[in-house]
């Protein structure tokens, strides 16, 4: 440190002895800071003690005689100034002048960047710290192997070792967690029993103990939580009091939702109920066609027979459509030429008028695979009129319903339909529609509801059928004595329906033609007279209109038995 020549001035003339007598000499020295006044000398004369000198240190006054006064201390000098280059006591540095300090007086290993400001006072912030691996200086937290008190612990771990220094600033990355000595910490969801702040109230639980911890330290173990059945919905409970959560009997497949109720926090759905009737087939109904009236294929209180030809189920078909739902489970067995094979259900249907019979399985109400056939004697497989196994476009697998046959019936002909399934395993529920119409004229049309599915196969015979205007093509009108059948066609599903005649199964000169209005033969769709026995085909849409009219007809008074077949697009 530099020692200023104004200090050394002073010490020097404070050396110099001072001298007594009467009149006090007095020596004068440059302006300083003022000094204290000099003590009066001691003694008989009348003399005035000599003055302290002025800017030095302040030195005693002469002694004077017995009588005399003290002298008066020096004046103190003026202040320094700042920005003369010269450090002053008042002064940490000025200009250029630090006092001898550098950046390492103030923590940094670098000397340099020590600055005095305008005030001559030291400025620091040009001092920066090296990151040297040997000092923590001021804004690092740590260098090298000097962590300066940082560890683990401040990150919550318990074992404090793992921190490093990477660029002077602590590194966290090396701090481990110790599964299974009893606190969570960073990484761990829990750890013996501290769970943090869960319990089993955050699975769903009333009671909030029993919540663990699992042996990786990862997750809860809620399998100590319990419920209680205390009247709250909890975990592991199927209901609890009057909460039966979201339960109700129509999941069972009742159309009534009352009756369960919540026992113990288990369901008992014993008080569920079918109610017989509602033409909808529920748990332990073996059939439900809308009423409660026996004689009808379902009996008033819900079961059917028919599980064999000894007990088939009596219909009496008056003119109409009759709708049968019932379920093949439980059924007997009875097979038709198209290969069914699982349980079914016979109906022992009388028309009570002549006409044409027509069964079909709705694709909307049945829920298996399915086949429909029907036959004239009951036990005998011979004596089968029509069978029908509606299948995909490929005719590879059974579908759900859409089976459609139908043949001419006399007044009071007994015929016995059967509801089967297409293999050994194949039962479910059903809805089976039963129509007897007359087909001889648009009063009364022989309905038929195709569905998406392979070709339906219908009977019919024109003699003594009613004698319509005919088709552009053919067909025998008033004086031709040709006589015709015709069907109301609708299609469940998009595109084109085609009817044709077949050949083999037609034993006259047929006509076929098609109408969008019954009675309008300027509605016509299209004719096609083959000229012999078949072989007519038409192509219609009958999305377009409400349904389409077929009719099957006579070439010059023709008339005899015939086989159409109704091909749905796919």
């Amino acid at each position: 440190m530099r020692i200023s020549t104004r200090l050394v001035l002073a010490a020097t003339l404070a050396s110099i002895p001072m001298f007594s007598g009467c009149g006090g000499e007095v020596l004068e020295f440059p302006t300083g800071t003022g000094g204290s006044g000099g003590t009066g000398g001691t003694g008989a004369g009348a003399g005035t003690g000599g003055d302290g000198a002025t800017g030095a240190t302040p030195n005693t006054g002469g002694t004077g005689a017995s009588t005399s006064v003290g002298g008066t201390g020096g004046t103190g000098g003026s202040a320094g100034i700042c920005g003369d280059g010269i450090v002053d006591p008042s002064e940490q540095c000025d200009g250029g002048d630090l006092n001898g300090e550098t950046c390492k007086d103030y923590g940094f290993s670098n000397p340099d960047g020590l600055t005095c400001t305008g005030s001559c006072l030291i400025n620091t912030s040009g001092c920066k710290a090296s990151c040297d691996g040997m000092l923590v200086e001021t804004g690092e937290e740590c260098d090298g192997a000097d962590l300066n008190g940082h560890n683990c612990t401040e990150q919550g771990f318990v074992n404090p070792d793992g921190v490093s220094c990477t660029m002077c600033t602590p590194d966290y990355s090396g701090c481990m967690a110790a599964c299974g000595n009893g606190t969570a910490e960073p990484g761990e969801l829990c750890d013996g029993s501290d769970l943090g702040m869960a319990s089993c109230a955050d699975f769903g639980y009333v009671n909030p103990a029993g919540l663990g911890c699992d042996a990786s330290c990862k997750m809860v173990d809620s399998s100590g939580c319990t419920a209680a059945c205390n009247g709250t919905l909890e975990p592991d409970e199927e209901c609890d009091g009057m909460n039966l959560n979201g339960f109700d009997c129509t999941q069972l497949g009742y159309v009534d939702p009352m009756g369960a109720v919540c026992d113990n926090c288990a369901l008992n759905t014993s008080g569920c109920k079918a109610t017989c009737g509602n033409n909808k087939v529920e748990p332990g109904e073996q059939c439900d066609d809308g009423n409660t009236v026996d004689g009808d294929g379902c009996s008033a209180t819900c079961t059917a027979g028919g599980v064999s030809c000894a007990d088939a189920t009596p219909i009496s078909l008056a003119s109409g459509s009759q709708t049968i739902t019932g379920t093949t489970v439980g059924g007997g067995v009875a097979s038709g030429t198209c290969a069914s094979a699982g349980p079914g259900r016979v109906y022992a249907v009388t028309a009570q008028a002549e006409g044409f019979l027509t069964a079909s399985l709705t694709r909307s109400g049945t829920a298996y695979q399915s086949v429909l056939f029907a036959r004239t004697t009951c036990a005998d497989a011979g004596s089968q009129l029509l069978c029908a196994d509606s299948k995909d476009p490929a005719n590879a697998t059974s579908l759900l319903g859409g089976e459609v046959i139908s043949f001419p019936v006399s007044a009071n002909q007994t015929v016995y339909i059967f509801v089967d399934g297409a293999g050994a395993n194949d039962a479910g529920n059903y809805e089976l529609v039963l129509d007897l119409s007359a087909g001889t004229n648009c009063n009364d049309p022989i309905p038929v509801r195709i569905e998406k599915g392979t070709p339906m196969t219908l009977l019919g015979f024109t003699n003594g059928k009613t004698q319509s205007s005919g088709g552009s093509c053919g067909g025998g009108g008033t004086g031709f004595g040709a006589e015709d059948v015709v069907y109301n066609v609708n299609f469940v599903g998009a595109g084109n329906v085609s009817a044709s005649i077949d050949a083999a199964g037609t034993n006259y000169n047929s006509v076929l033609y098609t109408r969008g209005g019954c009675n309008d033969g300027f509605s016509q769709i299209g004719c096609d007279n083959a000229g012999g026995n078949g072989g007519e085909n038409l192509t219609f849409n009958p999305n377009g209109d409400t349904s389409v009219y077929v009719w099957v007809d006579g070439s010059t008074g023709a008339n005899g038995y015939y086989t159409l077949i109704l091909t749905p697009a796919p």
